[in-house]
């Protein structure tokens, strides 16, 4: 049994695609570790985001180890942990022998889980769903990675300073769809712009470049707006944030007002309501040049 802790998300992919030709014969099983992280848990005490990522990777290298020493023996097996904490064996048993290892190693392993926890697998049936899942992986990798920054402090804390510190104002656009995304920069061609396609890489370019307001589309694929928001305050408790949507459920506003949004935009929107909204920014300064105020 081989252990792929460095890039196991890129191995991962890889070997799917090898197994395309021949997937008979290949199981998998997957211990969901990251089920153990709430984000909104995480994101609300950024004093502890550190201390508990470092928790639960502590779990799943201790699963790792404990499963390294019931698996000798076991050939054809690759044990992958991934950016996220799960672990994912994925093996093709050679004979009967391996064949009631593996299963006693699945039974030992899972029990340490909650029932229904750990899902099975077979590659020759469900081949295309788990390379949905190696797609997927790459997406929990910048999550996690994400997360990792917003428990600097050294980095965070800097956020206000470099904001200050710059001359032209920045806002950043955060949305999936690039035909929004170019309708709403077309309204902001007097600003630098920083464009993000989801919320992991939003969180990520809003500690780089600590913008002057955002807009954020509600609803993306994996970090979705709501949570965005809550991280990019947790970086920032300041944060100046307009959430964007076409949809104006009472519930779905109430959560972006208790967030820390500031306004929220139903789609579509003028250039007068963006640059309105825009205005309200205390960031935004009328001695930086900025249009008139527009009334409507």
């Amino acid at each position: 049994m081989k252990i792929i802790t460095d890039g196991a998300e890129h191995h991962f992919l890889t070997f799917l695609e090898k197994l395309k030709a021949n997937p008979a014969g290949w199981i998998a099983c997957t211990f969901p570790f990251s089920r153990h992280l709430d984000h909104e848990d995480l994101v609300s005490r950024r004093a502890f985001i550190h201390s508990n990522l470092l928790r639960l990777q502590t779990e799943s290298m201790a699963f790792i180890e404990s499963f390294r020493e019931k698996g000798q023996g076991l050939g054809h097996a690759f044990l992958y942990k991934f950016a996220d904490n799960d672990v994912m064996l994925l093996c093709c048993p050679g004979n009967d022998a391996e064949q009631k290892k593996a299963r006693e190693i699945l039974e030992s392993a899972s029990a340490q889980f909650p029932h229904g926890f750990c899902d099975y697998g077979f590659l020759t049936k469900e081949l295309y769903v788990y390379q949905k899942i190696a797609d997927h992986k790459f997406v929990t990798m910048k999550r996690m990675a994400a997360y990792a920054l917003l428990g600097d402090e050294n980095v965070t804390g800097s956020l206000a300073l470099r904001r200050k510190k710059r001359d032209e104002p920045l806002v950043m656009v955060v949305e999936d769809d690039r035909f929004t995304a170019s309708y709403i920069s077309s309204f902001l061609k007097e600003f630098d712009l920083v464009l993000a396609r989801n919320g992991e890489e939003a969180v990520h370019k809003y500690i780089e470049y600590a913008p002057d307001a955002v807009f954020l589309d509600v609803h993306m694929p994996g970090m979705n707006g709501h949570q965005t928001l809550q991280a990019i305050k947790c970086a920032d408790p300041e944060a100046f944030v307009v959430m964007l949507s076409v949809d104006t459920a009472r519930s779905s506003i109430l959560n972006a007002s208790e967030h820390g949004a500031v306004s929220y935009l139903k789609k579509p929107f003028s250039r007068e309501r963006v640059l309105n909204t825009l205005r309200l920014s205390p960031f935004i300064r009328e001695s930086r040049g900025i249009l008139p105020l527009h009334r409507g």
